[in-house]
């Protein structure tokens, strides 16, 4: 079971018609994967993500809960909206 890179605790998988993705008890942040972002938003906004991770340098304070990889972070342009993401995984926190 993956943790939270922000308060350690461990994650709660939780399973929806459009996929998995886990939340955190004790903070209520989420992390998602691209592919069910996908499904939820769009592929537009989905990949918008994703090149987001891909370019960006700047390094997040979190490490990945599912690879323990250092995520990247940056902000969403349409909502905006502050996120991590990891290159590795295509998770998005």
């Amino acid at each position: 079971m993956p943790d939270c890179p922000q308060c350690a605790l461990p994650l709660d998988t939780v399973r929806a018609r459009e996929g998995i993705h886990y939340h955190c008890p004790g903070c209520h942040s989420y992390a998602a994967t691209i592919l069910q972002i996908r499904r939820l938003a769009g592929d537009k906004f989905a990949t918008s993500l994703i090149r987001q991770i891909n370019t960006n340098m700047t390094p997040s304070e979190r490490s990945c809960p599912f690879c323990g990889g250092r995520m990247r972070s940056f902000t969403s342009q349409s909502p905006a909206i502050e996120l991590d993401g990891c290159r590795r995984c295509c998770a998005v926190w």
